[in-house]
């Protein structure tokens, strides 16, 4: 898969911090993908007991997910999913204790237009900064799809991993780094950016309102 280096390409030094960041993200991203698919997989299926499926002492923590289901014009019945992970920090101290405090850190969306499945995932660190986002999209220039592997680090995007395909029944592959990123593609680069804003807030939302 091809890395495209994106406003990194000026010193050595530099270039290698980000090399590093870059690599330290995608450990974290496997890792998480790994817990919560073991997550789903335990509240999916009531026959397998919590345990057998994270390893742990208790049941599983807590998954946000909420649906949306409309019929829009022109395009028919849409579903929209959308699924939290997060962090969770006790306070012992608080008046009549333990309070958890939670903050998001892994998110899914997936939804349709007509017949077109879409699919995202936003990752956030401790500090609730977005660091990777995967989506795929569709109608991108030249490319029926293309999937999009963005890494950020301190709100700037620092690589970005993209591959593509011209038709939905042909394999991906990587979208040479001589294309114009900045003029092909930045502005779903931002899309996605804000979607992250949206996608936070939806969790303060539900963190906010649920009844437990």
């Amino acid at each position: 898969m091809l890395l495209v280096l994106l406003g990194a390409q000026g010193a050595g030094a530099q270039t290698g911090k980000a090399k590093v960041i870059v690599a330290s993200i995608s450990k974290h991203y496997a890792e998480v993908k790994e817990y919560s698919g073991k997550m789903a997989a335990a509240y999916a299926d009531s026959r397998i007991e919590a345990e057998q499926m994270m390893d742990n002492e208790a049941w599983p923590p807590s998954i946000y997910q909420t649906t949306i289901m409309q019929n829009l014009p022109g395009t028919g019945p849409h579903k929209e999913t959308f699924r939290f992970f997060y962090y969770e920090e006790k306070d012992y101290e608080s008046e009549g204790g333990p309070y958890f405090m939670r903050k998001i850190h892994f998110a899914t969306v997936s939804y349709n237009f007509a017949a077109r499945n879409y699919k995202e995932e936003y990752l956030f660190d401790e500090q609730g900064n977005l660091i990777y986002v995967y989506g795929r999209n569709y109608d991108t220039n030249m490319y029926v799809e293309v999937d999009f592997r963005l890494y950020f680090d301190k709100g700037k995007l620092i690589h970005a991993m993209l591959e593509g395909r011209d038709n939905e029944k042909d394999a991906f592959t990587p979208i040479p780094s001589t294309l114009p990123l900045q003029d092909r593609f930045m502005h779903m680069v931002k899309q996605y950016q804000q979607d992250a804003k949206k996608v936070k807030a939806l969790f303060e939302a539900i963190n906010t309102a649920q009844h437990s």
